[in-house]
């Protein structure tokens, strides 16, 4: 029995406890493609706040596809597996952080966002092994999608101004407007094919420097040598035309690509 004044306590218990951390590292749980906004396939959570990690990690056997319907956000996304992940569906990932920098990391495998993504402040992008496509709208809305190192598509289009800061190597897939800024200072890949020409279509201002890397798909054969092809200005800066003079600050480089061998 405790007494405090004129109060007796007998078997009364605080109702205050230790409070339980709070979680914010999730990992997929799986063997299969399932709902991000699906707790049990976390293990709890699902992940959704700019304090929170999501791993899409060796769960996975085969592809597989984790559908955002709804709109989240993470302050990290990492990929690691060989066996490909796609983040797809009808929602926006955004980005955000309460602290440092929001992040997007590769560490193993070809895998893809197929999903709208939003990006906020600095978002920095680092592939260590394999790729990573985006395949969707990425709304900068006046912030910076910054690509460290590996090998990243952006193959639908950017909105919002803004910039795309490459320092690793930057592919597309046909015409992909960039509607902000686009300093690079790493390598640039463009494929060219008889019925396809990829193109950086920037509305804003292009500061590029380092490698532009030409990859001539089979059957086509170029008009002019290597050096014939470059950016313009027309009010916006076109990546890459025929017939137009390489910048002096540009160092191009020509690949070939080999036609599909039977069987393979």
């Amino acid at each position: 029995m405790r007494v405090i004044g004129d109060t007796r306590l007998d078997n009364v218990r605080s109702g205050f406890g230790q409070c339980e951390p709070a979680i914010n590292d999730f990992r997929w749980g799986p063997d299969s493609s399932g709902q991000w906004e699906t707790s049990l396939n976390w293990g709890g959570g699902p992940p959704n706040s700019n304090t929170q990690t999501a791993l899409l990690g060796d769960s996975i056997t085969a592809p597989r596809t984790v559908t955002v319907d709804s709109p989240v956000t993470v302050k990290n996304l990492t990929f690691d597996n060989l066996s490909k992940y796609v983040v797809g569906g009808t929602g926006t990932v955004n980005f955000s952080a309460d602290s440092g920098n929001p992040s997007v990391n590769v560490l193993n495998g070809n895998h893809e966002v197929a999903a709208k993504v939003a990006a906020g402040g600095i978002t920095n992008v680092t592939v260590t092994s394999g790729s990573l496509d985006f395949n969707n709208e990425i709304d900068l809305a006046g912030n910076t999608l910054n690509i460290l190192a590996g090998s990243v598509g952006i193959n639908h289009r950017t909105t919002g101004g803004g910039a795309v800061v490459n320092s690793g190597t930057l592919g597309t897939a046909g015409s992909t407007p960039l509607g902000g800024d686009l300093t690079s200072i790493g390598t640039l890949v463009i494929d060219l094919g008889e019925n396809n020409t990829d193109m950086f279509d920037v509305a804003g201002a292009a500061t590029l420097s380092g490698v532009l890397q030409l990859v001539f798909e089979p059957g086509f054969t170029p008009h002019r040598q290597p050096d014939g092809l470059d950016g313009h200005q027309r009010g916006r800066e076109r990546w890459a035309e025929p017939g137009r003079p390489v910048r002096p600050l540009y160092a191009p480089t020509v690949c070939y690509r080999p036609a599909a061998q039977p069987g393979r």
